[in-house]
């Protein structure tokens, strides 16, 4: 067996369109890795007192030098402080600040001003009268309250909103309770983005990986190669484990290489510290217990079995098959299919949605969408009494499912007859 395992490791790794693939997902990765921080643009003043706009590491210098004035915990004086900073500018400038005077004294306190509105007492009457949210409208002791504010809106939110039934409020609830609180805030520009971009490292490699399995089987049964191997002693069920094998340990390489190299370059032009930054400064009123750091790590590691998931029902295609259009045809449209279905079921708010959501979270690649399930949105599925978070139904389901389309393929490769 290990023989077996030897030769298909060769084999693969040899290959002159393999390597040409490793070579594509190394520089993808290098390309959204630089972009998370070339892709940030911000304003600096200049020694003449006028303003200039710049890009790249020094947009995020000039920023993280600004904001890194009030890193630490944010606590209640804090919030009291960027509320009255911001109301005695706009007072004294009549809401027209100079920008010059606006990235000197105002930016510092951005973030801490993008969450502020979340502690208006009377935000669900604002919302339903369109009413404006603007910082002025803001009472000293609201702000000074911000984070009972912030748990009743939450409240607010969970229950009329979305509408959630008692037992899932408690289970928001205790959610919430883990939160730390005074927030944490470190400058995380371009983390942000990194969140994101992550993503889409995943669904490239999760696709690059296809391509990869693609030819595993399919490939002999194109070429007649397979009948003769399965006239040997270990030409069946030993050489589907082996290729099986080698082909997962090839794409977890590729996928440490690409992480380790993405992670590696944004970790060296971005502001360390803002590893600690709690998620609330995406996500105010989230009820996840997560600081940036976290949320990739827990990314990182979702996404590694979301892929291995999709690259095992390649696999098991390839038993199938021997037409590589088919299987990589199918392959994409399993890994696009949880962007785009949510896509249709967010923006037309079907009845069913929470029951498509459900169905879209057991696919093999719903955990491509991990990071939106953490950060961006919040989805709760109901299981007879039990309530759970999405998350965990994603991770248990690509599990699961990875280790079904493992064995189902070493099934049908075995009993595979050629035609």
């Amino acid at each position: 067996m290990i023989n077996i395992l030897k030769i298909e490791f060769k084999r693969m790794i040899k290959s002159k369109s393999n390597i040409t693939i490793f070579s594509i997902a190394v520089v993808i990765t290098i390309l959204l890795a630089f972009y998370c921080a070339y892709g940030h643009t911000s304003e600096t003043i200049i020694s003449d007192g006028s303003y200039k706009i710049v890009t790249g590491l020094n947009a995020i210098k000039a920023d993280t030098d600004r904001q890194s004035k009030i890193e630490g915990y944010v606590t209640q004086e804090k919030m009291l402080d960027a509320l009255n900073k911001y109301k005695e500018l706009n007072n004294k400038y009549e809401d027209d600040v100079p920008i010059d005077i606006k990235i000197k004294e105002l930016d510092p306190y951005k973030e801490l001003l993008n969450i502020l509105p979340y502690s208006f007492s009377d935000r669900d009457e604002r919302m339903n009268n369109k009413q404006s949210f603007e910082l002025q409208y803001l009472s000293n002791e609201e702000a000074f309250k911000f984070y009972d504010q912030r748990s009743k809106n939450q409240r607010n939110e969970f229950e009329k909103i979305f509408e959630l039934s008692k037992p899932a409020q408690k289970y928001v609830e205790n959610m919430e309770n883990k939160v730390e609180k005074p927030f944490y805030f470190s400058p995380f520009i371009g983390w942000d983005t990194v969140l994101e971009f992550l993503g889409i490292v995943i669904i490239c490699i999760a696709f690059i990986g296809s391509i990869l399995a693609t030819p595993v089987f399919s490939s002999e049964y194109e070429s007649g190669s397979d009948d003769i191997m399965r006239c040997t002693k270990y030409g069946r069920k030993h050489l589907a484990i082996a290729k099986l094998i080698v082909a997962n340990l090839i794409v977890i390489f590729l996928y440490i290489i690409c992480i380790i190299m993405f992670f590696s370059i944004v970790y060296i032009m971005l502001n360390p510290k803002g590893l600690n930054t709690s998620i609330q400064f995406l996500s105010p009123l989230s009820p996840v217990s997560l600081t940036f750091g976290k949320a990739i790590f827990i990314i990182m590691i979702i996404g590694l079995i979301a892929i291995l998931s999709i690259v095992n029902f390649t696999l098991f295609l390839s038993t199938r098959s021997k037409s590589s259009i088919f299987i990589i045809s199918m392959s994409t449209i399993m890994i696009v299919l949880p962007m785009l279905s949510r896509r249709i079921v967010d923006s037309n708010m079907l009845d069913t949605s929470n029951i498509i959501k459900f169905l879209i979270d057991i696919l093999p690649s719903g955990g491509t969408r991990i990071y939106y399930e953490l950060v961006n949105e919040f989805n709760l599925f109901y299981i007879g009494n039990w309530v759970i978070w999405s998350p965990y139904v994603i991770v248990t389901s690509s599990i699961l499912t990875l280790i079904c389309f493992f064995l189902l393929s070493i099934d049908s490769y075995s009993k595979h007859e050629s035609i």
